[in-house]
C-alpha cells in the first residue's frame, strides 16, 4: 500500500508539472522526494525559499508551463512573502506544495497561521486537512492556478502525508471542472437570409478581379519608380528619405549584413557573411558602417 505523499505527487505529475523548485524540509521532504522520482520530472534545488518561488516564476515565463515550487511549514513558508506578491501581480500559474504542521501533534515549535500570510500576498491557500477529499484539494489548487492564473498554496501537514492511502479510481486533472463544449453553430435564419442575399446580387464577384488588380499594382509601381527617378536626380536627400527600401549594407568588424524588403514591402531579408572571408582581410585598421545603395525595381 502506498503513503499519500506518493500519490499527491502523481497527481501533480498529472497535472503537467513536470519542474520542481524546491528547499527541503521535514514538511515536505517525503513529496518532492517522491516526486523527484517520477519520470520525466527534474528536480531544482535551490538553497532559500524565496528562491523556490523566483526560479518558478521565471520557469514559468520561459517555457509557458505550469510552475510548482516547494517548501517546509513554517518558517520556510514565511520566507516566500517577497516572492509571492510579485508572482501575484504577474497573474502566474503556480501551485506550491508547502509543509503544515503536524495535526495530532501537541507542540510544534515552528507552527504559525500560514493562511493568513500567504492570503496577505494575494496568493490562495489552501488548508488540506481531509485525507478523503486531499484530491479534491490538489485539482482545486490546479484548477484556480491554472483557469484563475494565480498563485496557490497548497498546505498539508506532514504526518497526514505519511498515512497509507489507495485511491479509489484513478487520478481525475483539474479540467474535469470545465465543461465540454461543442461548436456554435450559426442561427439559421441568418444564414438564410445571407443566401438570399447573394442569390440576389446580380455580381457577387466582379469577372477579371485579379487581372484588374495586377493591373493597377503595376501602374502603382511604374509610377513610384518614375517618381523615384525623377526624386533621385532632382533631390537626392529627399530621395533617400522617401524610398527607404532600397538595399542597406552594414559593414561590421566581423560580419556583412545586407539588407532589403520585397518590392511590396511585405517580405524582409537579410544575408549575413564572414568580412574576413567574402572580401579578405582589411589593410589596417578594419572600418565600419553602414549605407544604402540605389537599386531600381527589377533589382
Amino acid at each position: 500500500m502506498s503513503k499519500l505523499y506518493e500519490a499527491l505527487a502523481e497527481a501533480f505529475l498529472t497535472e503537467g508539472v513536470d519542474t520542481q523548485f524546491v528547499l527541503m524540509g521535514d514538511g515536505n521532504m517525503h513529496w518532492s522526494t517522491a516526486f523527484a522520482r517520477l519520470p520525466g520530472v527534474q528536480t531544482i534545488h535551490v538553497r532559500h525559499e524565496h528562491c523556490a518561488v523566483a526560479a518558478a516564476t521565471a520557469y514559468n515565463i520561459a517555457t509557458g508551463k505550469i510552475a510548482a515550487a516547494s517548501v517546509t511549514c513554517g518558517p520556510g513558508l514565511t520566507q516566500l512573502m517577497t516572492a509571492l506578491p510579485a508572482a501575484v501581480r504577474a497573474h502566474l500559474p503556480m501551485v506550491v506544495f508547502a509543509g503544515e504542521a503536524p495535526v495530532n501533534a501537541k507542540f510544534y515549535n515552528q507552527y504559525i497561521e500560514q493562511a493568513p500570510l500567504v492570503t496577505a500576498t494575494g496568493a490562495h491557500y489552501i488548508a488540506a486537512h481531509s485525507v478523503p477529499r486531499m484530491m479534491e484539494h490538489v485539482r482545486e489548487a490546479f484548477h484556480i492556478a491554472k483557469y484563475g492564473r494565480r498563485p496557490v498554496v497548497l498546505g498539508i501537514p506532514y504526518d497526514l502525508q505519511k498515512v497509507e492511502y489507495t485511491p479509489n479510481q484513478p487520478y481525475e486533472t483539474s479540467a474535469m471542472y470545465y465543461p465540454k463544449v461543442g461548436r456554435i453553430h450559426p442561427d439559421p435564419a441568418i444564414v438564410a437570409e445571407a443566401v438570399e442575399r447573394l442569390k440576389a446580387a446580380k455580381r457577387p464577384m466582379p469577372p477579371g478581379l485579379e487581372r484588374h488588380y495586377q493591373k493597377c499594382r503595376q501602374r502603382y509601381w511604374d509610377a513610384r519608380t518614375r517618381y523615384g527617378n525623377m526624386l533621385s536626380r532632382e533631390d537626392p536627400e529627399l530621395w533617400r528619405m522617401l524610398m527607404p527600401c532600397d538595399p542597406v549594407i552594414t559593414v561590421a568588424d566581423d560580419v556583412v549584413f545586407f539588407e532589403c524588403f520585397s518590392a511590396d514591402e511585405s517580405s524582409y531579408g537579410c544575408l549575413t557573411v564572414d568580412r574576413e572571408t567574402a572580401f579578405g582581410k582589411s589593410a589596417g585598421c578594419p572600418i565600419s558602417g553602414r549605407t544604402g545603395c540605389a537599386a531600381d525595381r527589377p533589382l
